[in-house]
């Protein structure tokens, strides 16, 4: 049997209406009696018995949610900080910091942890002065450098 044969077994010769599945008598009776147990009744008194007042439920009081006012940021925005670092880091000879040195400055003077996410924070917000033109950008080989632009 090659694949076109088997092909055409699979796709064409299939019957058009599939057998349906066959329900033994047993399956059925077990079906009826769930129904049977389900639909029961039970008397008020039967009911009764059954609850007792230690299980009643009280009723539950709301707790008060009172918004609590976030914790202030230890820290200035990132902006700030990329200037402040920009301004301390530059000297007469080089005004042009690259974004790793300026990175290290904020971890190091305002006591952020050197993770993957504050440095994110830190390129996010030197891309973001740099289309508002507060800085100006220079690619040198790989590293591209910063410096705040004179206004």
């Amino acid at each position: 049997m090659n694949f076109r044969s088997f092909f055409i077994i699979l796709f064409f010769k299939r019957p058009k209406n599939p057998p349906k599945m066959v329900v033994t008598r047993h399956q059925t009776e077990s079906a009826k009696r769930q129904t049977r147990r389900s639909s029961t009744v039970k008397s008020p008194e039967v009911q009764k018995s059954f609850t007792s007042p230690s299980i009643t439920k009280k009723p539950v009081q709301k707790k008060s949610t009172k918004k609590s006012k976030k914790p202030s940021n230890p820290h200035p925005p990132f902006a700030q900080m990329i200037l402040e670092a920009i301004s301390d880091l530059s000297d007469r000879k080089n005004n042009w910091i690259s974004k790793f040195k300026i990175a290290a400055w904020i971890c190091k003077n305002y006591s952020i942890p050197r993770s993957a996410s504050s440095k994110h924070f830190t390129f996010l917000a030197i891309n973001k002065a740099v289309c508002e033109e507060i800085l100006d950008a220079r690619t040198n080989g790989t590293i591209t450098s910063y410096k705040i632009v004179k206004q």
